[in-house]
């Protein structure tokens, strides 16, 4: 998953967490990345298991600097 962050003043903190949308639970572990101040970052989260992934839906939350981000509709992926 890439995720660009533009702008972003340097050494802020962007947050990602995964949770799966049935019961809240922590899909993998969460990623923190750190901007660098340039007028672009892009952070790449790789998403791996040791085991595969079984199917259901995943709510991806953003946070800068402490704030979560709003989404409408929330962004989700969904594996089958």
């Amino acid at each position: 998953m890439w995720i660009q962050l533009r702008n972003g003043e340097l050494g802020k903190k962007l947050g990602v967490s995964l949770r799966l949308l049935s019961d809240g639970s922590r899909f993998v572990p969460p990623k923190n990345f750190t901007a660098t101040g340039e007028s672009s970052d892009i952070f790449t989260y790789k998403i791996t298991s040791d085991g595969g992934f079984g199917a259901g839906r995943v709510r991806i939350t953003i946070k800068y600097d402490g704030e979560v981000f709003k989404f409408s509709p929330p962004l989700t992926i969904t594996f089958k």
